[in-house]
Order: structure tokens, then sequence, then C-alpha cells
């Protein structure tokens, strides 16, 4: 009977271990892959099968998000005012801190393992601005601060108002909230 079994049998080739890590590194990367897009979909809000099958990560509008919330959530807690995207919002300089750190990897998981670092990172650059002793800062912006100061030089309305490309009837607003404010300076002294 043993001669039967041994007889029946396919003789085993010499490279199948070699065949058979090969086989089980391919299985671990695509399962490793999986969980990414599950984690990715997961983190997006999206349902996993709405993951592109390319596996391209967009990572980066959400990675902004969370930088964002972290930098509003650190300046709230030094009584800080976040400024206005455009007028100096430290996200974006956070966020490409993040992304040099990472020299062009796109993996969410590295990018994830960043966020403590550039928390921190951002406190401490609160903790500055907040010890740091506020000047007192010229009400309006530097539109409002160029009209005033040619207007208090004698160009006309019309003249700024071409010369900016703005609506004469802006400028007259800007100019008539100007002039209420010095007025309320004057009545406050």
């Amino acid at each position: 009977m043993p001669e039967a079994v041994a007889s029946n049998s396919i003789p085993m080739s010499e490279g199948q271990p070699e065949d058979l890590a090969a086989l089980l590194n391919l299985t671990a990367t695509m399962a490793f892959t999986l969980v990414d897009r599950l984690i990715t979909a997961r983190l997006a809000g999206a349902k996993p099968e709405a993951v592109a099958p390319s596996g391209k990560v967009a990572m980066w509008p959400d990675l902004f998000e969370r930088i964002g919330r972290i930098v509003d959530d650190v300046y709230a807690d030094h009584s800080l005012v976040v400024p206005e995207p455009g007028n100096g919002n430290p996200t974006s300089q956070y966020f490409h801190m993040v992304i040099r750190k990472l020299e062009g990897s796109r993996n969410p998981f590295e990018a994830g393992s960043l966020l403590p670092w550039i928390e921190m990172k951002i406190r401490a650059d609160a903790a500055k601005l907040a010890t740091q002793p506020h000047e007192p800062q010229e009400d309006g912006s530097l539109r409002d601060r160029i009209i005033a100061e040619n207007i208090a030089a004698g160009i006309s309305t019309a003249d700024l108002a071409q010369a900016m490309n703005i609506k004469r009837s802006a400028i007259e607003r800007i100019v008539g909230r100007l002039e209420g404010r010095g007025r309320e300076n004057r009545k406050a002294s």
C-alpha cells in the first residue's frame, strides 16, 4: 500500500519554496493595499466601494483640513485669532512643512504620523505669538490706508477709482467710513 501512495504523488519542484515566499509577499502586499484603501475611504468619509481602483490616495485635502483644525484649536487655546486665508493664515505654511517632511511620499500613514510633530511646532509658534507684546495695529486694510493717504494728498475719488479699478461709489463709501472713524476717534478724545 505505501508504494501506491508514493507512486500517485507528484514530485515537488525545487523552486517551490521560493514561489511560495513570492506568493506570500504578493498576498501581504495586496492585503496592505486593501487595508490602505479602506482606511483612506474611511478618513474621507466615503464608502469603501467609492475608492478608485487605481490606488491613488487623495489625502492632501484631508491633511490640509486636519492641519487647519489643529491650528484653530491651538490658537483658541492661546486666545489668538486665526487670520483669514490670504491675510496671514498659517495653515498653508504648516501644511507645506509636512509635505516637505514627507519627501515625496504619498503614504497616508506616514502623513498621519507627522501630525503630532506639526502640532508641537504649531503650539511652540502660538506660544511665541501669545507672549509677544501686541503692537497697536492700524484699523483697516491696505487698500483703505492707500485711499486715505491719496485723499489726504488731494487726489480726487474719480482718479483713485480709475487708478485702482474700483467703482467711484466704492471709493466714496470707503472715504465716508474712514472719515466716520476719524470723527469717532475725535469724539473719544
